[in-house]
């Protein structure tokens, strides 16, 4: 489904509701479980168990897929599809399906999943009650994609435009307007 985001975009998501769950009005926490590079949302909740976890705690699971090539756009790069309008236009068709508690919706990933977690929740702090980065360290994703690709080819290639290494990332923009919100 596009979900009206990236110019109709087809996104992809898979989402467990305990049984117990299925038709109660009960407000329930939601959480998210991004997937690392290269793999799909099925290997994610394979490897995550969360799908697992919910049946006995009580809460919804979603594992999203990546708009790009199986890759998270953690900067929100505006050229690419935004994974961040993605996930928060998901978080509203959720709610229009099933009861959430808005104030107990976590983020957890792993390797670039996890990058995308901390991106997520630096940018939106307001929405997201928490995050749990797996396996990731800052890659950049507050600085931009062009600094990020220096300093893991190190130095192997061309090296980017001056302009492009000087690009502030969406990500970093977002996150900074939620600092002067607070």
């Amino acid at each position: 489904d596009s979900l009206a985001v990236n110019n109709g975009f087809k996104h992809t998501w898979y989402e467990y509701i305990p049984e117990q769950l299925r038709g109660t009005q009960e407000k329930v926490p939601l959480v998210f479980y991004f997937h690392g590079g290269g793999c799909v949302p099925l290997y994610g909740a394979e490897q995550s168990d969360w799908h697992k976890i919910a049946k006995k705690e009580n809460f919804i699971v979603v594992y999203p897929k990546a708009s790009i090539a199986k890759t998270w756009n953690a900067f929100d790069d505006l050229s690419q599809p935004s994974d961040f309008a993605f996930v928060l236009a998901l978080i509203e068709h959720i709610k229009k399906i099933h009861p959430i508690d808005e104030t107990r919706i976590y983020l957890s990933g792993f390797s670039m999943g996890s990058m995308m977690s901390n991106a997520m929740a630096c940018a939106y702090p307001n929405i997201f009650a928490a995050a749990s980065a797996l396996n990731a360290q800052h890659f950049g994703y507050l600085s931009n994609m062009a600094k990020m690709m220096l300093n893991l080819s190190a130095g192997m290639g061309p090296k980017p435009s001056e302009e492009k290494l000087n690009e502030i990332s969406h990500t970093k923009i977002l996150a900074d307007e939620a600092k002067k919100k607070k």
